[in-house]
């Protein structure tokens, strides 16, 4: 049982120093293990750290590490060493750490297997019964996702390095797909919930393209719906969750490493990359209001070394709301395939095709100073417009590892889109004495396309004991959108006896449309600097110059042209290893505000930010915690121009703040209990403004807000969880004249698992909205107020090997 041929089959990796009788390290340690076979890179884990590694040979072979660089604890490493591979960890005892995977878990006799005497060199190793027990499957990580926490300890979108979030003088939190899947959440709205100053805005791009209040600003877009960030590009495209790893939200000005962006931060959605090892996943969805959605993952080598890989993920959904005649149907066809030409030179190519469909909510309007509210039946727009937004994209990576210091980062990225809106009809005004709501409709085509090139260098220095890490970087972006808009009809509805079929349809002709192509683009280079002053003394040095042009092609306009200077400062102290103290000072820059009436062209848009506050890593690194406290003044705010009657003649020369505080926490408090909490306080107020709102808050930014959802593993098979979403009043517009009423969601689940023909089957049930609180969602204005979703349930099948 215990033969020499036996124990050859496996591994054990020991520490070479006589630190192993100590407990598991919770100091950070200097890493430098260059990219290898995963096997090689786990020695020289063992080898820096004193950890000893018991793992089963077969689980790591034809599978690549990609190496670590940096300042971690043993687990961080770990993990960053572990990512992708399906592999997982579990301190067995207070100095050594087994590996397992599906098909590679160790048991108790397999681990004494390799005790001194049966064909292996131990390096003061102890093993024995009492210390070390088997590993269930079911505590094992299939890739994709599963039961492992949602603490993410790395974050790259706030320095497009791989970077401790302890290290990062910036807020910055990590939504994982953990987290999504537990709470079932397939739109952008129902996973944003849970990060801390984040309100749902309006938005005109329908479910899967949902614009938001960040720190009291919105990411609203003047057309085709809400910007997102897609692995650091600008899109204005749907983002299916279903093909994501994970969504980081960097809080603040972000100009320095992405160019244009709104102050109030950046939401960057990450897709998943191909695996080393195969995985397969099929998931089907139904629940109220007809919903079905499907979404299939597919995963693994294509050849026998596994150096090409592929990823196929696929999402239709089809849901209709409980406001009368409403619907959306989205597709969504994502393959990426991945190459490694050498060791050190690896291509990825992603493509990505979605459409959808969808007949949205115009909203109600107010009455006196809060939302009317009338019977879900009533829908200003008769369920006769048809929105549809389409993507096609495809997204090249290049890197190359010149040495174990240097590394260079292409990427090119191509899309098209289109927006197109059919009879969109909206209240204008309404009667309060009589209920009549006069409307108007319209229909609007929009057509475009965006490329980026951009080229990043990445190294490490070291100069007289002092590290850093540069990133020197450049990118080019173009993007072009021609839009139609055909001009209003008029007609009116009765809020309180609705009578139907009154609306009108708008056609496009030449006497009622107007057409306007808009071009934008920008030359960026920027430098970056992290530098290790001390172990525990970390310093962020960064700036980027922009020089932008923008052309409204209307004859006999001439682009307008700026160039400008963003700068990034940061600092980091940590006193001890679990807490980090951190200032930061940033600016942004957006390139265009338009033109005035007489065809003068605005200075554009600018904002900096002022930011502190402490990060904690708790129990092992388990628990993070973020506290952050910051002013951000956005400047060159168009206001209406009073010494003219014009009312389309406007001036730049509005200003707003906001100021706040926010807490995030989380992680696991044990094992079998995980939770993510927020709470924030944006106090938001117009500070310049010619058209007498000077000292109102910004419009949708909740005084008050959070969260709170956790998960309990009552068994490896069973999970429940529940949560609770709090809002506090949000003003409609900046004249503060009407408020959306401050409501408290709950949310609650219950998942149940098998292990089926070497597989696993989850069935999940979700319920939101639970004691069915009524409540108002978003605001475009006084007479369009969105209504939020009443008790909705969610069912799941999802089956994985």
């Amino acid at each position: 049982m215990r033969s020499s041929s036996h124990a050859a089959a496996l591994t054990l990796l020991t520490m070479m120093q006589a630190q192993s009788a100590c407990a598991e390290p919770k100091q950070a340690i200097e890493f430098q293990i260059p990219p290898q076979e995963l096997s090689s890179a786990l020695l020289q884990f063992s080898q820096a750290s004193g950890v000893k590694t018991f793992f089963r040979a077969d689980i790591t072979r034809n599978i690549d590490s990609q190496g670590l660089s940096g300042r971690y604890t043993p687990r961080q490493a770990l993990e960053k060493l572990l990512k992708n591979t399906g592999i997982q960890y579990r301190f067995t005892d207070t100095e050594s750490v087994t590996l397992s995977s599906e098909q590679g878990s160790l048991t108790t006799d397999q681990l004494l297997a390799m005790a001194p005497g049966n064909g292996l060199i131990m390096a003061d190793a102890t093993v024995n019964e009492d210390n070390i027990g088997p590993v269930e499957q079911e505590d094992m990580t299939v890739s994709g996702g599963d039961w492992t926490g949602y603490n993410v300890l790395n974050a790259s979108t706030a320095t497009k390095t791989d970077t401790p979030i302890m290290e990062t003088p910036v807020s910055i939190q990590v939504l994982p797909k953990e987290l999504m899947d537990d709470q079932q959440a397939f739109t952008l709205q129902e996973v944003l919930k849970n990060a801390p100053g984040v309100q749902t805005a309006f938005g005109f791009g329908g479910p899967f393209q949902q614009a938001v209040v960040l720190r009291g600003f919105s990411t609203e877009y003047f057309t085709v719906g809400a910007l997102s960030y897609r692995e650091g590009v600008r899109l204005k495209a749907p983002v299916p969750i279903s093909s994501l790893e994970r969504i980081e939200l960097l809080k603040g000005p972000a100009t320095v490493l992405y160019g244009r962006a709104v102050p109030g931060g950046i939401i960057n959605y990450i897709p998943k990359d191909p695996l080393s090892e195969p995985y397969y996943s099929v998931q089907q969805q139904f629940g109220s209001y007809n919903l079905y959605r499907t979404s299939i993952d597919a995963t693994g080598p294509i050849n026998e070394s596994g150096a090409v890989r592929y990823r196929f993920n696929l999402e239709y959904a089809d849901f209709d709301t409980s406001i009368s005649g409403t619907s959306t149907e989205f597709i969504d066809v994502a393959p990426t395939l991945a190459w490694d030409i050498t060791p050190d030179t690896k291509l990825e190519i992603e493509f990505q095709y979605n459409k959808q469909q969808f007949k949205p909510d115009n909203g109600v309007p107010a009455i006196g100073n809060r939302p009317a509210r009338l019977s879900r039946k009533f829908n200003v727009g008769e369920g006769l417009e048809t929105d549809e937004t389409g993507t096609r994209l495809v997204d090249i990576d290049l890197t190359h590892q010149f040495n174990e210091n240097w590394k260079m980062h292409f990427k090119g990225l191509y899309a098209e889109y289109d927006f197109d809106v059919d009879d969109s009809v909206w209240g204008a005004g309404l009667n309060e004495s009589t209920g009549e709501l006069s409307r108007f409709s319209f229909e609007e085509n929009d057509d475009g396309e965006i490329g980026l090139v951009s080229l990043n260098i990445t190294g490490k220095l070291n100069t007289f004991g002092v590290k850093h890490s540069l990133l020197i970087g450049a990118d080019y972006y173009d993007e072009y959108t021609e839009s139609v808009i055909a001009f209003p009809d008029n007609t009116s509805i009765n809020i309180f006896n609705p009578v139907y079929g009154n609306a009108l349809r708008t056609e496009f002709t030449a006497e009622n449309s107007l057409s306007w192509p808009y071009l934008n683009k920008w030359w960026g280079i920027y430098i970056q600097d992290q530098i290790d002053v001390l172990d525990n003394l970390h310093i962020l040095l960064g700036g980027r110059y922009d020089n932008t042009e923008a052309v409204f092609a209307v004859e006999g306009t001439k682009p307008d042209k700026y160039d400008d200077f963003s700068p990034r400062y940061g600092i980091v102290y940590q006193p001890w290893d679990w807490l980090s103290l951190y200032g930061s000072y940033s600016e942004s820059f957006q390139t265009t505000n338009g033109r005035s009436a007489d065809g003068k062209a605005f200075q554009p848009e600018t904002a900096n930010q002022f930011e502190f506050g402490f990060k904690t890593e708790l129990l092992d690194g388990r628990l993070s915690t973020t506290l952050a406290f910051y002013e951000l003044t956005k400047n060159n705010i168009l206001t209406d121009n009073i010494n003219t009657l014009d009312p389309t003649d406007s001036i730049a020369v509005g200003e707003a703040k906001s100021k706040g505080i926010e807490l995030s926490v989380t992680g696991s408090i044990t094992e079998k209990l995980k939770l993510i909490g927020q709470y924030a306080y944006t106090d938001t107020e117009i500070t310049k403004d010619n058209e007498g709102n000077r000292g109102n808050r910004l419009p949708q930014a909740a005084l008050h807000s959070g969260n709170l959802w956790t998960t309990y593993d009552v068994t490896n098979q069973l999970k429940i969880g529940a949560g609770a979403y709090a809002v506090s009043s949000r003003n409609v517009d900046i004249s503060n004249t009407v408020q959306l009423p401050g409501y408290v969601r709950m949310d609650v689940m219950a998942a149940y698992r098998w292990k089926i023909g070497g597989g696993r089957l989850t069935t999940q049930l979700n319920i939101n909205n639970l004691l069915d609180k009524e409540y108002f969602s978003s605001a475009f204005d006084k007479n369009s107020i969105r209504r939020g979703d009443p008790i909705t349930v969610l069912g799941s099948l999802r089956y994985e090997y």
